[in-house]
This record gives structure tokens, C-alpha cells and sequence, in this order.
């Protein structure tokens, strides 16, 4: 992300933060080699959609429990994976 922000400010280097939402959503959106999907789709379990795809869809209240209580679950298996890496890592430090 930062060579990629570094070539879009080259002239103007104090305007950096305005650049930077349209290269993390480069950056999150993009397949990564390593794992073979997006970070985004990696979290969301869905592909990003566009500003016209938002405007126009129509949304039940269903569809907003749904994507509500998938976001919820994504977020708590996060946190759990997150919990379980700082007790590892914790365990390892008590072992030196």
C-alpha cells in the first residue's frame, strides 16, 4: 500500500490522506496470491460492491437480519482467532 500511495502523491506529498481510501480499497479488494481471494472477501465472505450496486438494491428487512447476523459471526470467530493468538503468544513469553 505504501509504494502505491508513495507513486499517486509524488508531486504533491502532503495530500497523501486524500489518496488513501481509494488505495486501501485497491489494496483490500485485490486477490492476493497467497491466499487466492481479497481481504475484504476473506472477512465479509462476500465480494465488495459498487456505489450503484448500494444506491440501487432494494433491501428487505430479511436480507439486513441475514447479512447482520453473518457480519456478527465473522466478527466473533475474528476476535475469538484474535484471543486465541494473544494467549499463545502470551504462554510463550511465561515459557522464557
Amino acid at each position: 500500500m505504501g509504494e502505491a500511495l508513495t507513486k499517486l502523491v509524488d508531486k504533491h506529498p502532503n495530500r497523501w490522506s486524500q489518496h488513501l481510501p481509494d488505495v486501501q480499497l485497491a489494496y483490500n479488494t485485490a486477490v492476493h496470491t497467497s491466499t487466492g481471494v481479497s481481504p475484504y472477501k476473506l472477512v465479509f465472505k462476500e465480494h465488495p460492491r459498487s456505489k450503484f450496486e448500494i444506491i440501487t438494491e432494494k433491501i428487505s428487512p430479511a436480507t439486513v437480519r441475514e447479512k447482520t447476523e453473518r457480519l456478527r459471526e465473522t466478527v466473533s470467530e475474528v476476535f475469538q482467532k484474535a484471543q486465541e493468538s494473544d494467549a499463545k503468544l502470551a504462554e510463550k513469553r511465561r515459557e522464557r
